[in-house]
């Protein structure tokens, strides 16, 4: 999960204020905050481990304006303490763009990451479905995976089809890599569109 490190809570005093930070820092993005840290209940630090494993979890990382964060956050002082005050403090936090809908996960075993709150957090902040889109998203990633295997595939009949200097073959071999280049790009284009949900702050058009 790509973060940005808490260097900008410097000279920010309250959690208000850390969140208005946060959402001029997001573009109008939900938040998510991870807390990285050596000392969780092993338990729970699988689950942890798990979490940012997840393929779904990965893809939904992206809507999302994410700030890496590390225990310093249990200091009282901290502005962000308030959301990290609880007797297990939670491995991951979700904001909304506005700061008013909070959701935690990981401060215990019972605190699953599950995909119905982080659809309905990313609901917040964009016009799409979130849900249809991962769903759909996930679909690409195995078609990528399909592409790159007939790639490995074409590749290496080409190599055996040159080492026989098989003219014939090599000639009808490029043009089925050419093909599934094309096909590549199409849906680098189709990811490219998925991951637009369009953020609810942006204007639209008339």
């Amino acid at each position: 999960m790509a973060a940005a490190p808490d260097e900008g809570f410097f000279g920010v005093k309250t959690l208000a204020d850390a969140i208005d930070y946060m959402a001029r820092s997001s573009s109008g993005k939900p938040v998510l905050i991870n807390r990285e840290t050596t000392t969780r209940d092993p338990k729970v630090a699988k689950l942890y481990k798990e979490a940012l494993a997840s393929e779904r979890f990965a893809l939904a990382s992206h809507w999302f304006h994410c700030v890496k964060v590390g225990d310093e956050v249990l200091d009282e002082n901290h502005p962000l303490h308030p959301l990290f005050a609880d007797r297990n403090p939670p491995a991951l936090v979700m904001l909304s763009p506005d700061g008013k809908k909070q959701v935690s996960f990981l401060g215990t075993t019972q605190q699953k990451v599950a995909w119905t709150p982080i659809a309905s957090m990313l609901a917040t902040a964009y016009k799409k479905d979130p849900t249809g889109a991962v769903k759909d998203l996930e679909q690409l990633l195995c078609k990528f995976d399909k592409i790159d295997g007939e790639q490995t595939e074409l590749n290496a009949q080409l190599e055996r089809a040159t080492k026989k200097q098989d003219n014939r073959k090599i000639t009808a071999i490029k043009q089925k890599l050419a093909a599934v280049e094309v096909e590549r790009k199409q849906a680098f284009a189709e990811e490219e569109d998925l991951r637009k949900l369009v953020l609810r702050s942006e204007p639209t058009d008339d």
